[in-house]
Order: structure tokens, then C-alpha cells, then sequence
């Protein structure tokens, strides 16, 4: 009985693993791994005399499909950056350069189309899109200087992160010795030092100050194998940016990873050393992997930003072949190692002249999933899936480049490059002379016409979506709501349609720094205002009693000068009633009674079809500030659980107010400064029946 039993479970657990590998074959998890800095011939797979050894990327190489006309999309850091999340060109949202602007809400990230089909998202080591904080001076533009520019992960789909704003050195990442350069050797532990000046947070915005010892690349892995475990344990597909700081300066290496390059001098030891240990933890990766069994539903899609920094006559890094280095548009400045593995899908040992670039990740992706883009805005990049199997494919669009006064244009074998901004043009042949030492522009003027035509209408593209042309939506009653938006165009607040804002930021993360609002068996610090229907609290849930007669009745917090903050709870019916939150709420004396006003939270009960739970109120003062009547409010008129708990989120900054019911997007409202503070209330409605419930009432000050 025992053998039959085993053999059973054994059967099971074999059908139970072809399903789930069915299952993660439509879904493979996506890993884009990014080094800082690393030039075309620094790795031994792209240029045999390269004299760093980095065992476990040659592998990686062999493994896959060497892209040996791979660009970033942008010579600097930044820039090439948002291409790879949004398949865009960086002038199109206006990250120009390093440390310049910072990745807009409205732009649409890989890790965001993931998200809403299933996958897990994690980002851990560089991010330099934008800062982290705005409290305190971090990094090259953090705390209220760069506040403007404020755009963590948390704000582009990501539900972890792991991250600096910019530049950390490649060892002990925190410090720096008294006298620091671009360079040194490991600093012995207790040597006098200082602090570098950038921080790791976490995703709840948080100082790290834990684990930020050693080998910087391998900080950066232990978070983002955690991650990939967890995934992998709850059987969720994930996608992970693992974006290494090395080698950008300073360079940092600890003895081990030094020791093979003693005889060089400190620049040039330090730099192929923090090279090797990014290689190792590349190493470590893989191995997780495929410890996790993992390894052949994985796409892992490796590159670096741009090309070498320095000098070739005084600096270590190599671009090969190539003229130019970082900051330019040369070859050497863009045309990076380009790496793609995916056991049974990408051939292992191939090499391809494709001509690629970072912008093609998001469109290869999708591709892969058969997820369709949802706006009608371009993409730069195109997807490479088709190359996978066909090497020899040639590329249908253009790859365009802009960076400061520089703009190149490729397309096929030829590339038409200007330094002035397109007053002069030099034009050459990538396949007869890779490292651009002939203008043919004179021999050619045919060919240099015909690809300026191609570049200035792409500049003119970009420079729309730079205006935030792409962005815009125009605002239409949907058809189905026609009967409401007579009723309610008379009010007071009522906006017009066509000026209405959208909503489209993800719901706040929800987990850290928030506060409780209510104990748990007694409702100390909250009064009813404005009437006599009832409320109790019992385990953490209060409910709100409608008595006939009443007038509304708002269950208030006592305190009343909430201005900037996430506020969310849990909400359901008992008996259905209308009900809502107020927020920055007020009050004032009409004909002797208490009167409760502001703008509310509207959750308009069960038995309605309206479909505006999540909508904004304007209570005892005008009507509607947002009635959820537009096309783009579908999915939020569908979101209410009618019979169970909802929870609605708020986020208030400034004039700035927006709305989520069970994390789908609401209302955006944009206040005239006239509710700047004020408390919340839980509104009862006047009426004959109704029974809400509300649970974890929770608030997250941002100021």
C-alpha cells in the first residue's frame, strides 16, 4: 500500500510539475542586467585580448546570442536607462542627459505591463532616473533641490526595490578614504574614511544600513536573489533589473578580486578587479537559477549604459575597435556588449550583426507574451524575437540617437552622424569601416540626403513627445453614463469633460510607515459630527448604523490638520447605504446645527449602477469635484466588490488629489488651494437603512 501511495504522489507531483512548467513556459520570468560604464572590449567574448577575466560572462556568451552591434541608447547613464523600461528615446520625456530630468508618471515601464499580467517586479542597484528622497541631501541631486524631480521605483511598477539615485564606489559603498580619487585599493577595516554621500533605500523609502559592506555588485545580488526565491516559491512569474554600479568610477576591489592585476597601477587594477566580481555575482546568479530550477524559462538580457569613460591613452576601459568613448556618439561611445539567453528559444553559441539597441527590450518582451502596447505613441525600439532564430534578419526601423549638440542616424550599414546639431554631417559605413575612419558624406550625397529626410522627421517625433503630445487624452463621457452627466452637469464643482485629469499612477505601496487611526475596541480620537446615526467599534472594525431621521453623520478624527498624506481603508455593507471618506475636512454652524464639508471619497453603497465609488464629493459645497463619467473611468466603474471588503486609497500632495479603489486608478482632482488641511470622516448617510464597515484605517504623512 505504501509503494502504491508513493508511486501516486509521485505521478501527481510529475503531472503538477509539467503544468506549472506549461504554465511558466507562456510566462518566462525576464532579467535585464546592466553594468555602468563597461566599454565594447572589456569583456574576452567581444575582444579576445581583453585582459580581465570574467569566466562566468564568456559563459553567459556561449550560452546565448553575442549582439555585436548592440547600443545603448544614449552615450551617458540616464538616458539609456529609461530606453530600457520604456522602449522609448530619452528626448522623447526629457532625460536629455545624466542628472537631468527624471522618468515621468505618464510614461508607460515593462515592469508596469508585467505587473498586470501576473509578474512580480524588482529593481535593485543603480536606478538614476530621478531622486529618492526629498527630506535629506543624497547623491547628486536628492532631498528638496531635486524634489521636482522625485521618481522612485515605487512610482513605475516595481513591487520591490534596492536601489541608489546615482554613483556608488565598487566596494564598501557607503565610504570613502580622506584623500579619495577615481581609484583605490580597499580600505583595511578601521581606516579613517568618510561617508560617500549617496544611500541605498528600499522600497518603502528607507535608509538601508544593513549588509552595505564588502563588494558592491554583491550587495546589490543579495537583495535581488531574495527576491527571485520568493517568486519562484509562490510560483509568480517575476521580472528583475539588476543594474551592477560597476565599473563606473571611482573603481574599488578588494584584494582578491585585485590580486590577477598587481603588476598595473591603482586606476587600472581596481577597474578590471570590481569587473571580476561583477562577473562573479553574474556567476552566482546563474547558479541560483538553476538551483531553483528556473533557469530555462529565464530571459536574461545583459548590456551595459555606454561606452568606456576616460581617455584610451590614460583610462583602463576599452571600446574596442571603436572611435569615442562615453559622452560621444561615435561607436565607442554607444555600441556596447549586448548578451541574450533563453535556453530552448535563443540558439546557445550564436552571434548576430543585428543592428539592436536598449529601446528593443520593452517591444521583445511584449512580443515574447503577446502583449499588445496599449497607447498610440511611438516606440524606437522594435522586438528582437525574430532574430532569435534568424540571425542574418535585417532591422526594419531606423536607430536614432540625439546627446547634447550630437545626433546619429542608423540605418543598415550606414550611419549619418552630425556634432553640431545637423549643420554639418559625416556619413560611413559601419560593415566596411567599424571604426570610422572614412567620411563618405562627400562621395555620397545621395545616401546623406535621403537619411536626413529619415533623422529630421524622427527629431520632429521626438520633440512632440518631449512637448507632452503623447500624453494627451481627450476626455469623453462614455456613452452608458450620458443619463448621469445630464443630471449632475449643473453643480457647482462639476468640471468639464474634456478638462478632467486622469489618473494613471499606480496605487501606492501600502506597507511601511503608516499609522493606525483607530484602536482596536474603542473609537478614542474620533467624535461623530453632523448627526445621530451611530458607530462601534468591535475587533478593529467599526460600523456605522443609519437611524431614520438623521442627518448625515460623519464619524471624524479629532485631530484636524492632516495636509499631505496616503490615507487608505477597508470598506464593505452590511445594509446597503451611500457612504464615503471625507478628507481635509471641515466644518461650519448653518442655522444652529454642525455641518461637515469638503471633498470626499464618494463609495456610493451596492444596490446603485452608477459605478462612481472612488469619484470625489464636494459635501455641503457644490457637488461633484469628480464624478467618474469618462471612456477611461471603465475599469473603475467595474472595481467595487459588492459583497465584501474594498479598499480605497487616497494620496493628497498639495493641490494634487488622487484616488484608488482596489488599487485600480479613480479620480485625479486638482484642488484650488481651498482644502488645504483638514480631518477625515467616516460618512453615514441620511436615510431609512444602511450598515458600512470600515477596517485598517491607516495614514502615511508625507510631510
Amino acid at each position: 500500500m505504501r509503494i502504491v501511495i508513493l508511486l501516486a504522489a509521485s505521478l501527481l507531483a510529475s503531472r503538477l510539475l509539467c503544468w506549472q512548467e506549461a504554465c511558466w513556459a507562456e510566462s518566462p520570468n525576464v532579467i535585464l542586467v546592466m553594468c555602468d560604464d563597461l566599454g565594447y572590449g572589456d569583456l574576452t567574448s567581444f575582444r579576445a585580448a581583453c585582459p580581465i577575466h570574467t569566466p562566468h560572462l564568456d559563459a553567459l556568451a556561449e550560452d546565448g546570442m553575442r549582439f555585436t552591434r548592440f547600443y545603448s541608447a544614449a552615450p551617458v547613464c540616464s538616458p539609456t536607462r529609461g530606453s530600457c523600461l520604456t522602449g522609448r528615446h530619452p528626448f522623447r520625456y526629457g532625460i536629455y542627459h545624466a542628472n537631468t530630468g527624471h522618468l515621468k508618471p505618464q510614461e508607460i515601464t515593462l515592469p508596469e505591463l508585467l505587473k498586470t499580467h501576473g509578474y512580480t517586479t524588482g529593481h535593485f542597484g543603480k536606478w538614476h532616473l530621478g531622486t529618492l528622497t526629498t527630506d535629506i541631501q543624497d547623491a547628486n541631486r536628492g532631498g528638496p533641490r531635486g524634489a521636482v524631480h522625485f521618481s522612485p521605483p515605487s512610482q513605475h511598477g516595481y513591487d520591490e526595490s534596492f536601489v541608489t539615485e546615482s554613483k556608488v564606489p565598487t566596494y564598501d559603498p557607503m565610504i570613502k578614504p580622506a584623500k579619495a580619487g577615481n581609484s583605490w585599493d580597499a580600505m583595511e577595516r578601521g581606516s579613517k574614511g568618510g561617508k560617500y554621500g549617496t544611500r541605498y533605500w528600499d522600497h518603502a523609502g528607507n535608509v538601508v544600513t544593513e549588509n552595505l559592506q564588502g563588494d558592491d555588485s554583491r550587495v546589490v545580488m543579495d537583495r535581488a536573489i531574495p527576491f527571485i526565491e520568493q517568486a519562484v516559491a509562490s510560483e509568480t512569474p517575476f521580472f528583475s533589473a539588476i543594474w551592477f554600479h560597476a565599473p563606473h568610477l571611482p573603481v574599488v576591489a578588494s584584494e582578491t578580486h585585485r590580486a590577477p592585476y598587481a603588476e598595473h597601477d591603482v586606476l587600472t587594477r581596481n577597474y578590471y578587479g570590481c569587473i571580476s566580481a561583477l562577473d562573479e555575482q553574474v556567476g552566482r546568479l546563474r547558479a541560483k537559477l538553476q538551483q531553483l530550477g528556473v533557469a530555462d524559462n529565464t530571459l536574461i538580457c545583459f548590456c551595459s549604459d555606454n561606452g568606456p569613460e576616460g581617455q584610451a591613452s590614460n583610462s583602463p576601459g576599452s571600446a574596442g575597435e571603436f572611435r569615442g568613448r562615453k559622452r560621444s556618439l561615435y561607436e565607442g561611445g554607444v555600441r556596447v556588449p549586448g548578451i541574450i539567453v533563453w535556453p530552448g528559444h535563443v540558439p546557445a553559441g550564436t552571434a548576430t550583426d543585428f543592428p539592436a539597441v536598449t529601446s528593443d527590450y520593452l517591444p521583445t518582451v511584449l512580443d515574447i507574451l503577446g502583449i499588445e502596447y496599449p497607447a498610440q505613441r511611438p516606440l524606437d525600439g522594435e522586438s528582437l524575437a525574430s532574430v532569435f532564430n534568424n540571425p542574418q534578419a535585417e532591422r526594419s526601423t531606423g536607430i536614432g540617437f540625439q546627446s547634447s549638440k550630437q545626433i546619429a542616424w542608423h540605418r543598415s550599414a550606414m550611419k549619418l552622424l552630425s556634432n553640431d546639431q545637423g549643420s554639418t554631417w559625416e556619413l560611413y559605413d559601419l560593415t566596411s569601416d567599424p571604426g570610422e575612419t572614412t567620411d563618405l558624406a562627400p562621395m555620397q550625397p545621395q545616401i546623406v540626403a535621403a537619411l536626413q529626410t529619415e533623422v529630421t522627421a524622427w527629431l520632429a517625433s521626438c520633440k512632440a513627445s518631449d512637448s507632452e503630445q503623447d500624453y494627451a487624452v481627450i476626455p469623453k463621457v462614455a456613452a452608458q453614463q450620458a443619463e448621469w452627466y445630464e443630471k449632475y452637469k449643473g453643480q457647482a464643482n462639476i468640471p468639464q469633460p474634456e478638462a478632467m485629469l486622469l489618473n494613471t499612477e499606480v496605487e501606492p505601496e501600502l506597507q511601511e510607515g503608516f499609522t493606525s487611526l483607530l484602536k482596536v475596541h474603542d473609537l478614542t480620537g474620533w467624535t461623530p459630527r453632523g448627526g445621530t446615526c451611530k458607530f462601534a467599534v468591535h475587533e478593529g472594525i467599526i460600523t456605522g448604523t443609519v437611524v431614520p431621521g438623521s442627518n448625515s453623520t460623519y464619524l471624524s478624527t479629532d485631530r484636524s490638520d492632516y495636509t499631505d498624506f496616503i490615507f487608505t481603508c477597508d470598506m464593505r455593507w452590511e445594509v446597503s447605504g451611500n457612504s464615503g471618506v471625507m478628507f481635509r475636512a471641515q466644518t461650519k454652524t448653518s442655522k444652529g446645527a454642525e455641518v461637515v464639508f469638503g471633498p470626499q471619497a464618494e463609495m456610493e453603497g451596492t444596490t446603485g449602477d452608477r459605478g462612481w465609488s472612488g469619484g470625489i464629493y464636494g459635501q455641503s459645497c457644490g457637488g461633484y469635484f469628480y464624478p467618474l463619467w469618462l471612456e477611461q473611468h471603465q475599469a473603475v466603474r467595474e472595481a467595487l466588490n459588492k459583497e465584501g471588503w474594498n479598499r480605497l486609497t487616497i494620496k493628497a500632495v498639495g493641490n494634487d488629489v488622487k484616488t484608488w479603489l482596489n488599487g485600480v486608478p479613480a479620480a485625479h482632482w486638482v484642488d484650488d488651494g481651498t482644502y488645504p488641511s483638514g480631518f477625515f470622516g467616516l460618512q453615514v448617510h441620511k436615510g431609512e437603512a444602511g450598515e458600512i464597515q470600515w477596517k485598517n484605517l491607516r495614514v502615511k504623512e508625507l510631510r
